[in-house]
């Protein structure tokens, strides 16, 4: 991701899409495979460490219980149920991070000490089961009051990696392992396929506003490219010579041909897309059109004038002032508004 230009603290959400997590809008539309990938995209490097200290701690010991191939299958397999849950639970969250597979591993460890609690040495059993308990419901409680933690990819992985953890668990006799491996296999595999096969009819029938919600979140983050390139362009045109009226018609002209479309394409994406009646993102809308119009508004007088210099005077520039203090004004209401929608990225 970073060396793709992407912040290696705090990557935007566009990049995090572009690299593969969980949102709803994308996954649902041919993009299944982000279920797998958003455990592997994270937040920032951070996010990253603090992911694979908890699973260096976590999966060492799993893995020695279960050997390396069905950890692997325990671990994508709850990577995978948890990104369905949070798809269910919140679909218009940009999802990213290991930790849903991460729980994964710790309710398969707590289904083994469960299961085989005899065969294990009594204070080693117990100890791990108050570990797994403690860590799985701390983690739980942080993510309910903190903000910005997709909860729910932590439950949905933890289900998966107990369910599919107590199926693969093999007692520790070395004969008794060979005599269960292969039912275990078979069990661990239709169950899983029973359970993926349950949650896909929810999944492909979520409820319509909720996809439409998440859909304008999906437009936001594609018009981040468009924004960024537009207020590029309107740095360099505040660069551009106006001494002569050649330069001016040539500035006059590059807002005609070149700003002003870019404005108008943005505000045409926002004005249709479609939003529930009553949708909380109702007002973040309104916002961003009044927004975007100050702009075009703005330009367009400034196209006029430019072309037209002798009315050039204070009244003239009294327009194009007041537009631009309400562009700054309605800039500072999206980003009230923004951060208490749920379009904004999800550790997990």
């Amino acid at each position: 991701m970073c060396a793709t230009g992407a912040n290696a603290l705090r990557p935007d959400p566009a990049a995090l899409v572009a690299w593969g997590s969980n949102f709803a809008p994308y996954t649902l539309d041919g993009e299944p495979w982000r279920l797998l990938t958003g455990a592997f995209v994270h937040i920032g490097f951070p996010h990253l460490l603090s992911n694979m200290v908890v699973l260096l701690l976590l999966g060492r010991t799993t893995e020695r219980l279960y050997g390396n191939l069905r950890f692997l299958a325990l671990y994508l397999f709850a990577a995978v149920s948890g990104g369905i849950v949070s798809i269910l639970m919140h679909p218009g969250v940009n999802s990213a991070g290991a930790s849903g597979a991460i729980f994964g591993v710790a309710g398969a460890l707590l289904a083994f000490v469960l299961r085989y609690r005899k065969e294990l040495p009594a204070e080693l059993a117990a100890r791990n089961r108050r570990a797994m308990l403690v860590f799985i419901l701390y983690s739980l409680y942080r993510g309910l009051v903190q903000h910005g933690v997709d909860n729910a990819a932590h439950f949905g992985g933890l289900v998966g990696g107990v369910l599919i953890g107590a199926l693969l668990a093999r007692p520790l006799t070395e004969e008794a392992r060979e005599r269960s491996s292969r039912p275990s296999a078979i069990a661990a595999t239709t169950a899983a396929v029973l359970f993926l096969a349950a949650l896909s009819w929810p999944l492909t029938h979520l409820n319509p506003d909720r996809l439409q919600e998440a859909s304008f979140d999906r437009l936001l983050i594609e018009l981040q490219p468009a924004q960024k390139k537009t207020l590029a362009d309107v740095i360099a045109w505040s660069h551009s010579r106006i001494a002569s009226q050649i330069e001016r018609d040539a500035a006059s002209n590059r807002i005609i041909t070149q700003l002003l479309p870019e404005w108008d394409a943005m505000y045409a994406k926002v004005e249709s897309a479609p939003l529930p009646p009553g949708s909380r993102y109702v007002p973040l809308r309104a916002t961003m059109l009044r927004y975007l119009d100050d702009n075009r508004r703005m330009y367009r007088l400034a196209a006029v004038l430019l072309a037209h210099p002798q009315e050039l005077d204070a009244a003239a520039f009294a327009p194009i002032r007041a537009l631009a203090k309400d562009a700054h004004a309605q800039i500072d209401e999206i980003k009230r508004l923004a951060p208490q929608l749920r379009g904004n990225p999800a550790r997990r």
